[in-house]
């Protein structure tokens, strides 16, 4: 469970906490429940706009090298793709435990789980925790950088139809 899913079994506790008939208790937790979970999803709003940033500036970036040695969209696509591959796989998130638990517990990891389910499984046998965390987190990115990546291609296509 994530970050936010505490965040928001808190609030309930909150909102569940006995007012004895004191209306102004009730509306006191209420306040703090609200208060908490308007928190919780600024900052999952941050932590998102941060990872959306982030993958653009590499999509950005996978861009500009494939177009080095590439014209046509499809070979330009194709090489961003192997770029980002490696840019994901040498990302501290994928690397460093620490990081990546950080990581998967503050961004939706779910494209991510998918991913590693197409491709054979999240856990391998005796992976350790840390292991599983980076690998969950390198899927996460590269998920999130492929779609910037053809976010960026398909404003690219559109731009030169017109």
């Amino acid at each position: 469970m994530n970050r936010m899913a505490y965040k928001i079994l808190e609030a309930i506790n909150i909102l569940k906490m006995p007012s004895y008939g004191d209306s102004d208790a009730a509306l006191d937790n209420a306040f703090d429940a609200r208060g908490l979970l308007e928190a919780t999803l600024l900052q999952e709003e941050r932590d998102t706009m941060n990872l959306y940033k982030e993958c653009k500036a590499m999509a950005l970036e996978a861009i500009e090298e494939a177009q080095r040695d590439h014209e046509e969209i499809d070979d330009i696509r194709e090489a961003a793709q192997d770029y980002l591959h490696q840019s994901c796989d040498g990302h501290e998130v994928a690397i460093y435990y620490h990081k990546a638990i950080e990581f998967c517990s503050e961004v939706g990891t779910s494209a991510g789980e998918a991913y590693l389910e197409d491709c054979g499984g999240i856990a391998q046998p005796g992976d350790t925790f840390g292991q599983i965390a980076c690998r969950i987190a390198f899927a996460t990115l590269l998920c999130e950088c492929f779609d910037r990546l053809e976010e960026i291609l398909e404003e690219m296509e559109s731009e030169n139809d017109n």
